[in-house]
């Protein structure tokens, strides 16, 4: 997190750590730290590189009892997330909804989790299940006091309203987002 970018610590560390644990067999802790490797190469753009790791997460999501995921609300919005990005929505859409029964009430986590929902609804066209899912990321972001989230939620209704060729609305929330 200090150095905001890949580097040869972070990445050594990880690959120790995942080796280690699956020595020791325990694939709940197997899924918590591919699934945090994933995302940190995931985060600095490294897809094709966290794809193996993800697909390795899914494997175990498969295979593991639900008690035993570490940080479920995390690991299903982080694999959630790459599954949006490589354009596997249904799969992304399971995940992001197993995220939310985790996610603590009116928190930023929810507000992005239900934000993504939102996302992943005008990926199908269902604009009208988007906007529904955007107010309401907009009033847990309220709640939460995320104004980051409050901002991308306009935007991401702003998305909405330029589909539906409502321009000078889309304009206008675009501003509000900036």
């Amino acid at each position: 997190k200090v150095q905001d970018s890949l580097n040869r610590t972070s990445t050594h560390l990880f690959k120790n750590a995942l080796r280690e644990v699956k020595e020791l067999g325990r694939s709940d802790l197997e899924l918590w730290v591919a699934t945090q490797y994933g995302f940190y190469l995931y985060t600095y753009r490294k897809y094709e590189e966290s794809f193996p790791f993800f697909m390795s997460c899914i494997s175990i999501l498969d295979q593991i009892d639900a008690p035993k995921i570490i940080s479920p609300c995390e690991t299903y919005k982080k694999i959630a997330y790459f599954l949006i990005t490589a354009g596997d929505y249904e799969k992304a859409n399971e995940y992001l909804l197993k995220a939310r029964k985790y996610a603590e009430p009116n928190s930023s986590e929810l507000a992005s989790i239900v934000d993504n929902l939102g996302l992943d609804s005008i990926n199908w066209n269902k604009l009208a299940e988007a906007e529904r899912d955007f107010n309401e990321a907009l009033r847990i972001a309220a709640v939460s006091k995320d104004e980051l989230r409050y901002g991308k939620v306009l935007g991401n209704i702003a998305k909405i309203r330029f589909e539906e060729k409502n321009y000078d609305m889309a304009v206008e929330l675009l501003q509000k987002d900036i």
